[in-house]
């Protein structure tokens, strides 16, 4: 019963300390990716898209020369997930692009999962499903959306009704 009373009552949203969240990781993911092609145009290559992993592979193989340490299980073909971005990072050629592409994405991940993706309803309330049952280890999880992955940044947009304090716990 406390599951279901905590998900009808909800978690109240701080409209605007969400408005200007958005607003700021809009403008950063923004500049990365002007930076970002800035740095793809200097290595000939005016048209690039960092969502598109053909030109990841365009970019970072055939004009910087990158040798793949990884590749996809499912197709073959190079990898650019964050860990093989990660070690490209000490490479002088390609460290500078790397770095951008994960700040890039690290933005985009924030606004589409995050931001964008939070279901508030007309009131500013968030309903969480709360999930007794479902861990193995016996503690509760959260879904739709998954509080329990937040990221530290979104905190403040959570306030908690008058008289009342938010918790965060985990052990």
């Amino acid at each position: 019963r406390i599951a279901i009373k905590m998900r009808e009552r909800g978690i109240l949203i701080d409209k605007e300390a969400l408005l200007k969240h958005r607003k700021r990781v809009r403008d950063l993911r923004s500049r990365s990716k002007k930076e970002l092609r800035i740095l793809a145009s200097e290595s000939g290559f005016p048209d690039y898209n960092p969502h598109k992993r053909a030109d990841n592979e365009k970019l970072f193989i055939d004009l910087l020369k990158w040798k793949p340490g990884k590749h996809s299980e499912k197709t073959g073909l190079p990898s650019f997930d964050e860990e093989e971005l990660k070690s490209m990072l000490i490479e002088k050629s390609v460290g500078p692009i790397a770095r951008l592409l994960l700040r890039y994405r690290k933005y985009q991940t924030l606004l589409s999962t995050f931001i964008k993706g939070l279901p508030i309803d007309k009131d500013s309330i968030l309903r969480p499903s709360w999930n007794v049952f479902r861990a193995i280890t016996g503690r509760w999880s959260c879904s739709e959306p998954n509080l329990q992955n937040q990221p530290e940044v979104m905190r403040n947009v959570y306030i908690a009704r008058k008289g009342m304090r938010l918790v965060v716990a985990d052990y």
